[in-house]
């Protein structure tokens, strides 16, 4: 059902329409008139009005104390990282005993106010606090962290984890750096662990990441052996960060992990059907001192000379299912192992694998358990295989076991950590 909003001249060609309800969709249309009559209607898609601004985002912590009394102090908190496009009129507090579930409201500030005095307060008594905010266009969530604040019970900042710092674990590329808890948490349960790195020619330190307060070990990636290192870890509680636990001297990567054996023959293969075949094998002999990662796959039709990568496995699955092949085709077959160092030799059988229609084939007799990877080959793919990771001072590598009257391509590729300008 339509009804007539206004009338408006011939020259006018736009119309403000106001009064609407946010949330309700409307049609509009428009006809045009003249002494002969009304014309047929230009009508408007559905169109739902929406105001300009939203709720804004909760406070931010942490909640800081002051002016501690056994039964009163100052709360003090963050304003959201986003007010709704629309400013903050009031902040809403509110507090209830750690034991008891209803929550009281302790009182309301405006929208400039980052702190109010809670007095009341029972002595020795936990209590939750949290704060919400509110613009012209309603409440924000809750700022509610689960650590209670006790009256007469002054907050500091943690003393430092409990040294030392401990490196473990030492590979070519990571190391694990682990810890023991504050001796004093600062009369507050702790809420995060820190970690950071610095490179020692550098003076500059770069956060790393920002732990659970239950985990007390990171480990860390994308080091090399070629440069030296120091570590921090900071405990945090709702006052504040800990003098930081240091590693007391440069640490150096010390590893000698190489790249794995390759995995272990023979390759065994089942055809699965008219284009499929499942490939298994066994682990490397040797992981070259690092945790395999996984295995890759390579096949190329022993018509071609060029190899594709066809799938990956993890470290723990080694079988493979290759679908869409062709039918009566044979192809070679290469599996290889990677660790953090690099991608071992390729287990290579000598003879290919022919893919041959089993005799009396049925589609309902494929049977490949879930844990079997399937992928597909594609005769026009382009994959690459990687090759080697080669450190940044190098300009030169050499290419060994290469197979006589094959053609091979190669590509270089850098990784830089930042971008240069």
């Amino acid at each position: 059902m339509h009804f007539q909003v206004t009338t408006v001249n011939s020259d006018v060609l736009t119309q403000e329409i106001q009064d609407l309800s946010e949330g309700i969709e409307y049609a509009f249309r428009v006809i045009a008139t003249n002494e002969y009559g009304r014309s047929e209607p230009l009508t408007s898609d559905p169109v739902t009005p929406k105001s300009l601004f939203d709720k804004p985002h909760a406070p931010k912590g942490p909640f800081t104390t002051s002016n501690m009394t056994e039964s009163s102090f100052t709360l003090s908190w963050l304003a959201p990282d986003n007010d709704g496009g629309s400013p903050i009129v009031e902040y809403i507090v509110e507090r209830k005993e750690a034991s008891r579930k209803a929550w009281q409201r302790v009182g309301t500030t405006d929208g400039k106010s980052l702190s109010m005095e809670v007095m009341g307060l029972k002595k020795e008594t936990p209590y939750h606090f949290r704060v919400c905010c509110r613009n012209e266009v309603g409440h924000s969530p809750y700022f509610a962290p689960e650590e209670t604040i006790t009256a007469g019970l002054r907050i500091a900042p943690p003393s430092s984890p409990v040294g030392p710092l401990i490196v473990s674990n030492m590979t070519n590329k990571t190391l694990t750096l682990s810890w023991k808890p504050p001796a004093d948490n600062g009369g507050a349960e702790l809420t995060a662990y820190i970690v950071e790195k610095r490179e020692s020619n550098k003076k500059a330190w770069n956060r790393l990441e920002t732990l659970q307060p239950h985990i007390r070990s990171y480990t860390v990636h994308n080091l090399t052996h070629t440069k030296e290192y120091h570590f921090r870890v900071f405990a945090e509680n709702p006052a504040g960060l800990s003098p930081p636990l240091e590693t007391d001297k440069p640490i150096k990567l010390t590893s000698t992990a190489v790249r794995p054996s390759p995995p272990t023959g023979p390759l065994e293969k089942v055809i699965t059907g008219p284009s499929s075949v499942l490939l298994a094998w066994g682990r490397p002999e040797k992981d070259g001192g690092s945790p395999i990662l996984g295995y890759t796959v390579a096949m190329r039709n022993v018509r071609r000379i060029m190899w594709m990568e066809v799938g990956q496995t993890d470290g723990e699955t080694q079988r493979i299912q290759i679908k869409d092949l062709q039918e009566g085709a044979e192809y070679m077959v290469r599996i290889m192992a990677r660790n953090e160092v690099g991608i071992s030799d390729p287990l290579e059988p000598e003879e290919p694998v022919r893919v041959i229609r089993p005799a009396g084939f049925k589609e309902s007799d494929i049977e490949v358990d879930d844990k079997t990877i399937s992928v597909s080959f594609s005769t026009t793919s382009s994959s690459w295989i990687r090759e080697a990771n080669v450190e940044p001072l190098l300009r030169s590598y050499t290419k060994h076991i290469l197979a006589g009257r094959n053609e091979y391509f190669f590509r270089i590729w850098h990784l830089a950590e930042t971008l240069s300008k």
